[in-house]
Order: C-alpha cells, then structure tokens, then sequence
C-alpha cells in the first residue's frame, strides 16, 4: 500500500518511506530541505510535486524514482541515487527542471535519466554522469538546455514536434567490452520529429570510440525529421558526425566538426531520400569523407571549409539517373580530394581548392566555373562527357599537368582559364600567364596537347611540305 502525501513544509529533514510506493496527491517543500525516499514517487493526474532547494535521497532499488502522470517541479536542487535506477519517467505529465543535479553513488552505469511516451518536458540546467540516456517519444514542446551530462548509450527522441537542444554538453561514456561486436550506436538520434533546434551545443565522443566503432557510431542521427536547424555545435570524433535519413527541410550551420584521427568511414552523410539540405559556413576537418551527399534533390553546400580529409566532398546519387540538383560554391576545399560519380547536371562554382585531386568519373554535363585552384589536378574518367572547364584561375608547378583526360571521355571543353605557373610548391609564382581558349584537344593517351606543342607541330608540318615542294621543282627543271 502506496503512502499519500499532502503537505507543505520547509527547513525540515523527512524521511518517508512506504512498501509499494509513494503516491503524490501535492506536495511542495522550499528552503534547504533535505528528505530521503525508500520506495519510489508516483505523481498521480492532476497532483503536483514541487522541490526548490532541496537535497533529495533516493535509497530504493526500485525504477523509476519518479513515476509522472501529473506535475513534477524540481528547482535548485540534488537528487542523490544510492542505486542504478532510472530517474524519470512520464505518461501524460509535465515536468520541470531547472538547475537539478543528479548524483549517482553506484558504481556502475545508472538507469535512463529521461523515459516517456506522452506528455511534456522542459530543463533549464541540468548535470548528470554515467547514465544510459533518454528515450523520450510523443513529446511535444521538449525543452532541454544547460545541459552537461555524460552517457553510455543515447537520446532518442521519437514522434514529437517543437524540440529544442541548446547551450549544453553532451558527452559519450565508451566502455569498451573485450571481444564485443561492433553495432549502429546513436549519441543524439531524432526519428520522426518536426521543427527542431538543435543550436550552441557541445558533443563530445572519445577518439577511442571512434576507432571502434567507425561508421556505426553516429553522433547526431536525422531520421525522417523535418525542418530542423543544426547550428553553432561543436561535435568531435563521430563516425558518421551528422547523418540525414529521409530528412527534409535540414539546414547545417556555422557548426564545427572534427576528428581527432582519420578513419575511413567518418563523414557528414545526406542519404539518398533526403531533400532541401543546406550545408553552410561549418568547418570540417580530419574525416574520410567531409560531406557525402547521395541525394540529387534540392542540395546546397556553401561557403564552407573543408581541411585534412581523405574526402573534402563526394557526389554520388543513388539511383538516380536525371539532373542532380545539388550546388557547390563558395567552398574552400584544402588537403582533401573532390570527387564527383555517377552525376548529371551539376556546376562547382566559385569553389577554392588546394593541394588535392578533382575526380570527375561517369558523369555528364559537369561545369568547373570560377573556381581557383592551386597544386590541384582535375582528372576526367570513364565515360565522362559533355565537361565544361572555364573562367578559373590556376596555379600550377612548371611541368606538371593539370588536367588529364582518360581516352574514353568525350567533350570537353576548357575556354578563358588563367593559367600561373609557379616554380615549386613553395608557391614562388613565375610572371607569365596564359589564357586558354577554345576547345581542348586530346591525345591518343587521353591528354590535352599543349599549346606550343600545336604551334611546333604545325611549323613542322609546313617545312616539311615546303621541302618536298622544293624537291619537285628541283626535279622539273
């Protein structure tokens, strides 16, 4: 039989203990109270319990602490749990948190912080370590910032509208099991949730997660979300760092995103369902592949800064054999390559790269406009046609080539390009500058001959017609 409590009290220390539970009907405590549970506290419809300053010890073994159906208020105060349960769970209730931190006692991993499948939640400054996570589904109008929690597994918020994560930190527990099989970990999972902010937040996973996971650890997953706005986070070390699957209406902003250690399967993903992504002004540094885009509808990408990766961009949509409507411009795209497959349709426009390889492969109609490129290399491959390659300024070392045409690529056209030779890579620039015009030709190896190879061979050509013309006349008289 659960204990029913009513009261109102203050500067009291209260133990209250029942064998089945306590059921709340309203209570309120204020002013440095400290009270001690043995069973956990069922809030009933239409009860409210309401803490402010208060130290609260749960000593049960019993899930969950907080059982919520009608109001829960906790403001200025510490829960202490002498055992691995989980804190919270809501049916149909409201809770409120604002400046509540949690202490664990146990040694291991506690229970879930947050459970609910209706109802509504809202946290202003919230501090907990070593939790599972959250499962929170059917959640509208969840709130959650200030938050600095560490967890084991993830958040996992389903089927709820107007979400908002902002200003906190969360970080990513690694507890390695010797011989354990590598599976799909989400740190920060939306599915089916729409109009969400995810904005100022710091997520943090250990390299060492990284390295075992790879691309099954997936730091913030969109799953069939729509309209969410990502911006101003800092996410470090997630193997799939940001992912879209079937998402709409994503926009990726002015965040920074970052691996301690390359590893192949690390990257930005949108999916081949998702559509209307914008991905702008982030930096992006030390993945596999920066930004991987499999989708063709309604992509943008840039003004961004893409540095120290295998992949600054890869293009790629799948099965999909129009236009691809995705755009790229503005980017500065350093120490890491740029390849474009399987594509129709798309234009790099006014794009800065450095120190790596442009890999066009099997697309067509694919325009390099605007652009500059220093100790760059485009290459053209495998069934590549209809290339355009015009209006860029481009610095390359005396001697070296840069573009290659493989043999089965058809037309190309490279027109009005300014080209710099410099003398080395350290960029000593030499005073001559060629602006190419017209409609490049090709070897039988594929590449382009240069201009004054045409003019010698053409000077060649003539003298040995004017000789044989001479030998005849000779032979006439």
């Amino acid at each position: 039989m659960a204990l029913t409590v009513n009261i109102e009290f203050k500067n009291n220390i209260t133990k209250m203990e029942g064998a089945h539970g306590i059921q709340v009907l309203n209570s309120t405590a204020t002013l440095n109270t400290k009270e001690t549970f043995t069973s956990k506290i069922v809030i009933d419809f239409g009860k409210t319990f309401e803490r402010s300053n208060t130290v609260i010890r749960y000593e049960a073994s019993e899930s969950p602490m907080f059982e919520v159906h009608g109001t829960l208020k906790l403001i200025n105060c510490t829960v202490i749990l002498s055992n691995p349960v989980d804190l919270i769970y809501i049916s149909g209730g409201n809770v409120y948190l604002k400046n509540v931190t949690i202490t664990n006692l146990s040694e291991g991993t506690a229970g879930s912080l947050f459970q609910a499948d209706s109802g509504s939640l809202y946290i202003e400054g919230f501090e907990a370590y070593n939790f599972v996570g959250a499962n929170l589904w059917d959640v509208n109008n969840l709130y959650l910032s200030n938050l600095n929690i560490s967890i084991t597994d993830s958040i996992r918020i389903s089927d709820s509208n107007n979400v908002t994560l902002i200003n906190s930190a969360i970080n990513f527990l690694y507890q390695p099991e010797p011989g354990g099989s590598v599976s799909q970990t989400r740190l920060i999972e939306l599915s089916s949730v729409k109009d969400a902010k995810i904005i100022n937040n710091t997520i943090n996973i250990p390299v060492e997660a990284l390295e075992f996971y790879s691309a099954f650890l997936e730091a913030l997953c969109l799953n069939i979300a729509e309209n969410v706005v990502v911006k101003n986070n800092r996410i470090v070390n997630g193997g799939k760092i940001i992912v879209t699957y079937d998402a709409r209406n994503i926009l990726i902003a002015n965040n920074t995103l970052l691996a301690e250690k390359l590893v192949e399967g690390s990257e930005l993903q949108i999916d081949q369902d998702s559509e209307n992504i914008t991905i702008i002004n982030n930096t992006i540094s030390m993945f596999w592949e920066g930004i991987e885009i499999y989708s063709h509808s309604k992509i943008t990408v840039k003004n961004n800064t893409v540095y120290d990766c295998d992949t600054a961009i890869k293009i790629e949509p799948i099965n999909w054999n129009g236009v691809a409507d995705v755009v790229v411009e503005g980017n500065k795209f350093i120490n890491s390559n740029v390849l474009v497959f399987y594509t129709i349709g798309v234009t790099l426009k006014n794009n800065f790269f450095e120190n790596l390889e442009i890999v066009i492969m099997d697309s067509k109609n694919i325009t390099l406009k605007m652009c500059t490129l220093k100790n760059s290399t485009v290459y053209l491959e495998k069934y590549s046609e209809n290339i355009t390659i015009i209006d860029n300024t481009i610095y390359v070392e005396t001697g070296r080539e840069w573009l290659k045409i493989e043999e089965n690529v058809k037309n190309v056209f490279v027109d009005n390009n300014t080209i710099i030779e410099i003398e080395d890579s350290s960029g000593e620039t030499v005073e001559r500058e060629t602006p190419s015009t017209g409609e490049e030709t090709q070897d039988h190896e594929g590449r382009e001959l240069p201009f004054f190879v045409k003019i010698v061979s053409i000077a060649v050509i003539v003298a040995i017609a004017l000789l044989l013309v001479g030998l005849k006349i000779r032979k006439g008289s």
